[in-house]
């Protein structure tokens, strides 16, 4: 195989996307390694964009890495795909409406980066209208996350060669497909608090405010690196 180009699909899942990364980072095969960031949340794609570029600055500076999102751009020469979606990427793949939740939290995080305690709640008397609105409307049903998940995935095979490896780091989701895929119980599922979080601490490792090294630790020796040495077989 002349080149190994590595697509990631839903780079910004919180669970997967730093440890996609940093084991991606400390693989070494004897070819040329491309690797292609995708997600339809450009504000998640682009975090993850600066610590991937961090990492392989790092670690594997041969390393070509692109991101976007355009997923034909992204699918194009594809050898490797990792599918990491999540239910917010998925909605705006398939073109559905998104909770206004989403949205909000999406706002806070961004305004949070760089100022305020996103550990501390928010005193009553001091949240936004729009907040008040979201706290008093009634839950709006419609596809459930494993019906949006699949169905964005249903636009990623459209890309898909038979050659092309997969693998799925994927929980609760089971995708019916011609194509053989790699199902992974790895990483472990993180807390609320967890993933209210770890933008943050991702923002921190990226600005050098906490040691990168301590993403790495451990790195060699989980599942996804042990199928990615087994496709240089």
């Amino acid at each position: 195989m002349p080149e190994r180009i590595v697509t990631i699909i839903g780079i910004g899942n919180l669970r997967c996307g730093s440890l996609v990364l940093a084991t991606l980072c400390r693989w070494y095969p004897d070819v040329p390694i491309s690797v292609k960031l995708f997600d339809s949340n450009e504000e998640r794609l682009d975090l993850m964009d600066m610590l991937g570029r961090q990492l392989f600055d790092l670690w594997n500076s041969e390393v070509r890495l692109s991101s976007g999102s355009d997923l034909t751009e992204a699918m194009d020469g594809t050898t490797d795909l990792i599918v990491c979606l999540n239910e917010d990427c998925s909605r705006r793949m398939v073109g559905g409406n998104r909770a206004e939740s989403l949205d909000f939290f999406e706002e806070t995080q961004e305004r949070s980066f760089f100022g305020g305690d996103p550990n501390k709640p928010t005193p009553v008397e001091n949240l936004s209208d729009h907040t008040k609105r979201i706290l008093g409307a009634p839950v709006q049903l419609g596809s459930t996350r494993q019906e949006v998940i699949l169905e964005a995935f249903a636009k990623v095979r459209h890309h898909l060669s038979p050659s092309v490896r997969i693998v799925s780091l994927m929980r609760d989701v089971e995708f019916k497909t011609d194509l053989p895929i790699t199902q992974l119980s790895w990483p472990e599922p993180l807390t609320e608090l967890q993933v209210a979080t770890k933008p943050f601490q991702i923002l921190r490792w990226v600005k050098g405010d906490e040691k990168v090294e301590d993403l790495i630790e451990g790195i060699n020796d989980n599942p996804l690196m042990e199928w990615l040495k087994a496709g240089e077989e």
